[in-house]
């Protein structure tokens, strides 16, 4: 038997539970604004046609803050290349100091596979040896 692709719409009152439930309100507060029991809000957590819209939500905000920490990406470097050719020496110490600490956290992330290959030559090297 197939479902009605109606079956999986929301209400208006679920969708409004589910954007406030994905934005963290508690299921009390979630049952009094929308006018309902709490006892119903869980009811339709069980729906996955409501669960599907709140981790909809959730991964629209996550990307939305996403797409905004990249944008501050660029305005942050320039403000340490700012910092670095500050006239004060503590601030350029201080920027100087961050740019050293990222840069070799980036040095120690690819040196892993560095070590990985390595390691894995090194032992089809002995596999090798021990088959001769």
């Amino acid at each position: 038997m197939s479902r009605n692709k109606d079956e999986y719409k929301l209400s208006p009152a679920q969708g409004q539970a589910a954007q406030l439930l994905a934005d963290g309100s508690k299921v009390n507060d979630v049952a009094e604004v929308v006018k309902v029991n709490r006892g119903t809000i869980w009811s339709w957590s069980k729906k996955p046609s409501f669960m599907a819209e709140i981790n909809r939500i959730r991964n629209e905000y996550r990307e939305s803050c996403q797409s905004m920490m990249l944008g501050l990406h660029a305005e942050a470097v320039e403000t340490i290349q700012r910092c670095m050719n500050s006239d004060s020496d503590m601030v350029a110490l201080k920027a100087a100091l961050a740019v050293i600490d990222k840069a070799e956290s980036f040095q120690e992330k690819e040196e892993i596979p560095e070590r990985l290959d390595r390691f894995t030559r090194n032992r089809d090297l002995m596999w090798e040896l021990a088959n001769i």
